[in-house]
Formats: structure tokens, sequence, C-alpha cells
């Protein structure tokens, strides 16, 4: 096994997912789709399953702000895609190990989606849309996941030592080790990334390397990804950004003059972009 296939062995496991309630509302069909613990997505088309774009959002998505982006991601819909919104889980774990077990486990239900779409539906090509968190889930997905093809990535980045001590999450985010040791890590992380040395990643004392979207940079050799990313976020830092950019051989990025939050202001200019993305076969 290559030193990077270890990497899609993190995230082997899939949940079983089944199909809940259809229903049509004005010119939309919804098909709710269901685990045994919760209910996962929403599948929304208007003539035909295909196309298919899975909407990753942010943190803290209700079901309120869940609406709002669909309301704003219709047209896609109108273009011909479909739109798979994965629901994800409200509350974070605040340390370091219970947030890579739910990390693994959300993209285990994304690849269980996938698979149930793929058998009941003949869906074998997979686009990811990923806002923010969302958007480090689309990085993670389409490189550990074979059936993603192409990933939009808005407002995300890797290199979480910046992300971590130079953002405005630096004070929200609980620290797992002091800044020193974190610097340490990641020098010596960043020397293995260059040398393919995925073994030894796997052995550092904190899970936060297996969920770092720098990690998987290697395995999107093959995909293609537009991201966008605001010029002044704070939250995301450009810096953050073009740490993947970097490390991406197929990456395309824009910019936009604004914030983590103003996004939805730039998003009906950018419009174009990412449906000629989605699009575009070559």
């Amino acid at each position: 096994m290559e030193e990077k296939e270890i990497l899609k062995e993190i995230y082997r496991q899939e949940k079983e997912i089944r199909e809940g309630e259809k229903k049509r509302i004005d010119y939309i069909t919804f098909i709710s789709l269901f685990s045994s613990e919760r209910k996962v997505a929403t599948v929304n088309y208007i003539s035909e399953i295909s196309n298919p774009v899975i909407l990753i959002p942010g943190a803290g998505t209700d079901e309120k702000k869940a609406e709002k982006i669909l309301e704003k991601k219709r047209y896609l819909l109108r273009e011909g895609f479909t739109i798979i919104f994965y629901n994800l889980k409200k509350k974070l774990p605040p340390d370091d190990k219970g947030f890579f077990k739910f990390f693994r486990e959300s993209i285990g239900e994304i690849k269980g989606i996938m698979s149930y779409l793929e058998k009941n539906y003949g869906i074998k090509k997979f686009s990811v849309l990923g806002i923010s968190l969302g958007g480090i889930m689309g990085f993670v997905l389409s490189g550990v996941d074979e059936r993603v093809k192409k990933a939009v990535i808005l407002i995300s980045g890797g290199n979480f030592e910046l992300i971590t001590w130079r953002s405005l999450l630096r004070f929200t985010l609980r620290k797992d080790c002091p800044r020193n040791a974190c610097k340490r890590m990641h020098k010596t992380y960043k020397k293995f990334l260059k040398e393919g040395f995925y073994k030894g990643i796997m052995d550092f004392p904190r899970k936060c390397f297996l969920y770092d979207p720098m990690t998987y940079a290697e395995l999107l050799d093959g995909k293609k990804v537009l991201m966008i990313n605001g010029l002044f976020d704070f939250v995301i830092p450009f810096y953050s950004a073009l740490s993947m950019k970097r490390r991406i051989k197929n990456c395309r990025i824009i910019w936009y003059p604004g914030t983590h939050l103003t996004i939805k202001f730039f998003l009906p200019f950018l419009r174009k972009s990412i449906v000629k993305f989605l699009k575009n076969e070559n």
C-alpha cells in the first residue's frame, strides 16, 4: 500500500442510508435521507437526479440558515444540478479527539449518501460545494473518495497552525497544546508532507493533522478545485487559503474584496463562475 493510501483508510467507513419521505413543493422535488440515527440530508432537484452537487454548510447551520442557503443556491437547480444538502451536526466537540471522531463520522455519512445514490439512482460522479467548515470537509472528502471529481470550496483553507493561532478563531478555539509545542509539531508535519511520510503523521499525539486539508492535498491530484476566498477574511485568513492553493495542482482561486461574513454580498457576482466550473467537462 502506498503511503498516501493510508489516508483513505482513515475515512473508509460509511454510514448506511435509507430513503425517507419524498415530496414536491412547487417545482422542486425533495427526498429526505435518514440513517439509523438522524436525518442526514435532503436531495433537491427539478426534473431528475443528475449532476449531483453535495452542499456541505458551515458550523452552526440550523434549519432556518439551511433554508436561506438553499434559497440562494436554487440557481444551481435551474441549471440542471441536483443539490444534496448535508445536515451538519449542530454541536461541535470542543477537544481534538472528539472533533476528529465527529469529522470522521460526518465524512462517513456523506460517503453513505453517495453510495445510496449510486446504488439506487446509478449516480457515479459527484461534485462538492463546501462552505467554511464544510469546505474543510469538502477538501478531505474529495481527496479520499474517487467519486468526487470537482470541488467548489468557499471561505475555507488549510494549515491549522495558521487558523488556530493567526486568525480570529484563536480567541474561541480550545487549544490542546501550547503555542511552542504546536509550532514544533507543525514544523515536523510539513517535513513529513514534503517527503510523503503519512504513516508518521498518523502517529502524532494530536489528531488535528488527520483532518487538516493540507494532509490530503496530494490525493487531490487529478481532481478540479475552485476556491473562493475573501482578501480580508480574518476567520480563514488569505495565507491559510494560499497554503492550500499552492499544494493543489489543478486549483483556481477567486478572491473577493471582503470578509468571512460578507461573502453573501459577493456570491451573486460569482454564480456564473461556479456554474461554468461545474459544467466544464475539460
